[in-house]
């Protein structure tokens, strides 16, 4: 990649010039969108040949589809899923709901650092079965077991009624992307004057619902 501060993507140990020619496809995906996007482009983005590009994703007629999926594991494995094994691992002592707190504000944050690629790859997941299996794949692999734990240990602490992982998984994601949208897609006719106000309200719903708890419930 690049040197600068700007980098989608931490290379890690990937080869430096297929650590650019990712980076340089994120770039040029979260800026033009999938199918605009052309192999010269993202060679030029890279400072190298294009013919380099097909010597590390030798996807030939499906290149820029292989790129894609490599970006998919890549920002999964390395940016979207560390943080949150991260803030479920080390909730000793604290309360459900600054958790809650903690996990929504970070998912937002990262979200929204990468929207124009996050729309990119769930448009093209809606259009190829493989970009969604990868993605399907890492929920069940790494998300869905890290949910089910934190449910059981919060279920044992009494914090939490008994209930099935990818339900309250469904719930949470969907009110974290609403509150994406809603800020990124919609903010002039819906405007948020204070996040965190918002987050700690969307987060009191899930936890108690409509019901008026100082008038008993429903």
């Amino acid at each position: 990649m690049h040197e600068q501060d700007d980098a989608l993507l931490d290379e890690g140990n990937l080869n430096e010039k297929e650590g650019r020619i990712l980076d340089a496809a994120c770039k040029i995906f979260a800026l033009k969108g999938f199918s605009a996007t052309t192999t010269n482009e993202i060679a030029k983005e890279a400072g190298i040949a294009e013919g380099t590009i097909f010597r590390y994703f030798k996807t030939k007629k499906h290149l820029l589809h292989g790129l894609l999926k490599q970006l998919v594991h890549i920002m999964a494995d390395r940016i979207a899923i560390p943080p949150i094994e991260k803030i479920l691992s080390q909730t000793q002592g604290k309360a459900i709901k600054d958790i809650l707190k903690e996990v929504m504000i970070d998912r937002m944050a990262l979200v929204e650092k990468h929207f124009p690629l996050a729309k990119v790859v769930l448009s093209e997941a809606m259009l190829h079965q493989d970009i969604r299996d990868i993605i399907l794949g890492k929920i069940t692999d790494r998300v869905m077991p890290l949910m089910g734990d934190f449910i059981d240990r919060m279920v044992l602490e009494g914090k939490i009624r008994p209930m099935k992982s990818h339900i309250a998984l469904r719930c949470f994601v969907g009110n974290t992307l609403l509150l994406v949208v809603q800020r990124q897609l919609l903010k002039d006719k819906f405007p948020i004057e204070d996040i965190e106000q918002e987050i700690d309200e969307t987060i009191d719903l899930m936890l108690y619902g409509f019901a008026n708890r100082e008038k008993g419930g429903i």
